[in-house]
């Protein structure tokens, strides 16, 4: 009686425990070993195993433990060892009913049972030199009523002479109640990983499309994420593109301006010499030349100062300004339907007049826009707990370290951690970027010395910005998106605001 007590006592205590886990426990893995080893406690049994069925019919083993010979199996820590390439082939036979029928089996004996193939547990013991024999199978089964699995007790021991004994009807009670427990922690975790995958399926979903919808950042919202894991993270805006780039780069066509007016100048001086040739006036051809000679070197200095505004990297002054304007009618030109223009339209004077950077007022106030856009499109979801800070994390990564960047100008500690790294990814891949036919590709110098720059003028986090260049992940990521032209060898010596040290 005495010990028929303690036995309930110690039942109870483990299901206890196995009740606990259930709410406190969050790896599955650890989850299902607690219940193994607990129903094999109650049952008093030598060895369990948990085979897992999946969808395409394979069956694994998840967890085995032989407690006499203190072995376990853990398909997690180490899926290839040799029982899982054995059970693969044969375990379907070593439970066909307790899978297709929906029963438990409980054999004294499984080298003399009749109508059961158990050759997985005889396999089972040539490889490790053990002896099955009393054995308890009992289905596990999911929600929707489907075998996910089947949980194995062998060899039920005697409490008091540790002799092996078949296993009680108590035994496949306790079993199959456990049995069910393990099921909905094996359904649950799967449950979870299905949705995970589906969250991110429909993250990516969304970013391809958006993506697509211009051909021009196509691939953007995928290798952004790839860097920003790297770095953990990024945030933050800006681009030395130029400011005459929509859709392509129009500084040539104010080259092939400048070249006409050479051209132009040159036939004109070739007819006034002519003129003068026939007229005997070799007086004023040293003069001619030397105009030509003036003329040209004005038309290439203002065609480098073109080049220069058109750069963005450097401020626009009020001289800068004005100096636009009166190249802008200073000369005239004909275009291929015969019409003499002034040499900046309109618009290209415009662009050509921002004071810094590279786009105009109203383009700035266009992207600015797409943060808010992007805030009411995050807010409108409902997240989990863990993902409840993406929004936030989204919507700062155009914020400066400084303060000036939008859309609440936060600035230091201010920003999240997260949104700074996602800034650092943000501005290295448009900076690299070689499938916008609108700007060049920049070589891993170039780019890493506008990040250097950028640091030093405040904009981006200097300690990521170290790490990003310490640790290479530049390197790391040039290997996995870059073209092999822009993976230059880089002279970490000669990045702005990077500290080489040797």
């Amino acid at each position: 009686m005495t010990e028929s007590i303690k036995n309930y006592i110690s039942t109870s205590m483990t299901i206890n425990r196995i009740g606990v886990a259930l709410s406190a426990e969050k790896n599955a893995g650890m989850l299902i070993k607690i219940i193994l080893k607990g129903v094999m406690k109650i049952a008093n049994a030598d060895a369990g195993i948990i085979y897992t069925v999946h969808e395409s019919g394979k069956v694994t083993v998840a967890l085995m433990h032989i407690q006499s010979r203190d072995l376990e199996v853990d398909s997690h820590s180490n899926g290839d060892d040799p029982y899982n390439a054995l059970v693969h082939s044969k375990v379907i036979k070593l439970t066909g009913s307790s899978i297709f029928n929906n029963v438990s089996i409980n054999v004294p004996d499984i080298y003399h049972s009749k109508g059961f193939n158990f050759s997985i547990n005889m396999c089972f013991d040539e490889m490790i030199g053990y002896t099955s024999k009393s054995s308890l199978s009992v289905p596990m089964k999911n929600h929707e009523n489907e075998i996910i699995g089947i949980l194995q007790l062998i060899n039920a021991q005697d409490r008091m002479t540790r002799e092996i004994i078949p296993f009680s009807d108590d035994d496949e009670k306790v079993a199959q109640n456990l049995a069910s427990v393990a099921a909905v922690a094996i359904s649950k975790n799967k449950l979870l990983e299905d949705f995970k995958l589906l969250f991110d399926s429909l993250v990516n979903l969304i970013a391809t499309a958006i993506d697509e919808k211009s051909p021009y950042t196509g691939g953007h919202c995928r290798r952004v994420p790839d860097l920003t894991m790297m770095i953990a993270g990024a945030a933050c805006k800006s681009d030395h593109a130029s400011k005459l780039e929509t859709i392509f780069d129009r500084i040539h066509l104010l080259d092939e301006r400048f070249e006409i007016l050479k051209r132009d100048a040159q036939i004109s001086f070739l007819k006034n010499k002519l003129s003068l040739l026939k007229n005997n006036g070799d007086a004023l051809q040293h003069e001619m030349d030397c105009h030509l000679h003036t003329f040209i070197e004005e038309i290439e200095d203002d065609r480098k100062f073109l080049h220069a505004c058109n750069s963005g990297r450097n401020l626009m002054g009020e001289s800068d300004q004005e100096r636009l304007r009166k190249i802008s009618v200073k000369y005239r030109w004909t275009d291929p339907d015969g019409n003499e223009k002034h040499f900046l339209s309109e618009s290209e004077l415009h662009y050509l007049s921002i004071p810094r950077g590279t786009i105009t007022d109203e383009e700035r106030s266009i992207i600015k826009s797409h943060v808010n856009t992007t805030s009411m499109m995050l807010d409108s979801l409902h997240y989990p707990k863990s993902l409840r800070n993406v929004p936030k994390f989204a919507r700062v990564h155009h914020e400066r370290m400084d303060g000036k960047g939008y859309p609440h100008g936060l600035s230091g500690n201010q920003i999240p951690i997260e949104g700074r790294m996602i800034a650092i990814a943000d501005i290295f891949e448009a900076l690299t970027a070689h499938d916008r036919p609108y700007k060049r590709k920049f070589s891993l110098t170039e780019a890493l010395s506008i990040l250097g720059s950028m640091k030093e003028d405040g904009h981006i986090d200097p300690d990521l910005f170290d790490l990003f260049v310490r640790e290479k992940l530049y390197l790391k990521y040039a290997e996995q998106h870059l073209h092999p032209e822009q993976i230059d060898d880089v002279d970490l010596s000669k990045i702005p605001g990077f500290a080489c040290t040797v």
